[in-house]
C-alpha cells in the first residue's frame, strides 16, 4: 500500500478507496489522517462505488465518514448497502447495469466551459454499476433495440464475490422522466476557413506580325505580357511564348 493509499477489506478481498479532486478530496484527507493516527477506531464510510474501466474491480470514493457507535448517517442503509439511482440498461460490454450520470446544474455547466477537454470528459463520465436483479420490476433497456431507458432507484448490497450489487428492493417507481443530467460531448472542432481560390488572372496576349524581310513569309508570334516588374524597370517585361 502506498504512502497515501487507503484500502477497505470486505470479506477476503481488499478494495481501494479513491481520492478524487472532483469528489470531496478533503474527506479523503481527513479519513487518512484519522487512520494514520492509529487510534484503533472503526469507521463507517459513506461512499460512491466506481467500477474500473474494464469492470474487473470496484473502488470506492468517500463522501463522508463517522466513527462507529457515534452519530449515524441520516440514511436507511445497512453496511455494504447502496442507494443506486440511474438508468436501468443492458449494455453490450458491461451487461446489466444502472448507469449513474452527473446531475446537470448551472454551476456544473459553468465549470465545464472553463476546463480542458480531458477534464470535461472525466467529470461527466458515466458510472456503469453492475447489478444482479433477480426479479426486476421491468427488463433493462437495450440500446441496439432502440429502447428508451427507464430511470430507477434501487437499494442494493455489494457482493464482493461476484463484484456486483444485488438488488434488494425498489425505492421508487420506474419512470421515463429522469432528472436532468450532464453527459460528455466533445467541443466542436473549429472549422478551417476555406481559402478563397486564387483566380488565375487572365494574361492579355496579343499577336504581332513580323515584317516581311527579303520576300520571306511573315511569322506570327504570340507575346505574353507579364505584370511582374523587373527590378529597376517600370515597364512590363515581354516573353515570347509562341
Amino acid at each position: 500500500m502506498g504512502r497515501r493509499d487507503l484500502q477497505i477489506q470486505i470479506g477476503q478481498r481488499k478494495f481501494q478507496i479513491l481520492r478524487e479532486k472532483e469528489n470531496r478530496s478533503y474527506v479523503y484527507a481527513r479519513l487518512f489522517r484519522n487512520v494514520q493516527s492509529n487510534d484503533g477506531g472503526t469507521y463507517l464510510l459513506l461512499c460512491y462505488p466506481k467500477p474500473t474501466c474494464r469492470m474487473t474491480n470496484i473502488a470506492f470514493i468517500p463522501i463522508n465518514f463517522r466513527r462507529e457507535n457515534t452519530t449515524q448517517f441520516n440514511i436507511e442503509l445497512e453496511p455494504f448497502e447502496f442507494r443506486l439511482s440511474g438508468l436501468w440498461e443492458k449494455r453490450p460490454e458491461q451487461g446489466d447495469v444502472i448507469t449513474i450520470l452527473r446531475n446537470s446544474t448551472p454551476a456544473l455547466s459553468d465549470k465545464l466551459e472553463k476546463i480542458t477537454e480531458e477534464k470535461r470528459r472525466k467529470l461527466t463520465q458515466p458510472k456503469y454499476i453492475p447489478v444482479n436483479w433477480s426479479d426486476p420490476a421491468l427488463p433493462p433497456s437495450q440500446e441496439e433495440k432502440d429502447e428508451e431507458p427507464r430511470f430507477v432507484e434501487v437499494k442494493a448490497r455489494f457482493n464482493e464475490t461476484t463484484m456486483q450489487f444485488d438488488a434488494i428492493e425498489m425505492l421508487a417507481e420506474p419512470t421515463n422522466q429522469a432528472p436532468a443530467y450532464q453527459t460528455y460531448s466533445p467541443s466542436p472542432t473549429p472549422e478551417k476557413e476555406q481559402e478563397t481560390p486564387v483566380r488565375k488572372e487572365e494574361i492579355p496576349v496579343r499577336k504581332e506580325e513580323t515584317p516581311v524581310r527579303n520576300g520571306k513569309r511573315r511569322k506570327v508570334v504570340e507575346i505574353e505580357v507579364s505584370k511582374k516588374k523587373i527590378p529597376g524597370k517600370s515597364a512590363p517585361s515581354l516573353k515570347v511564348v509562341g
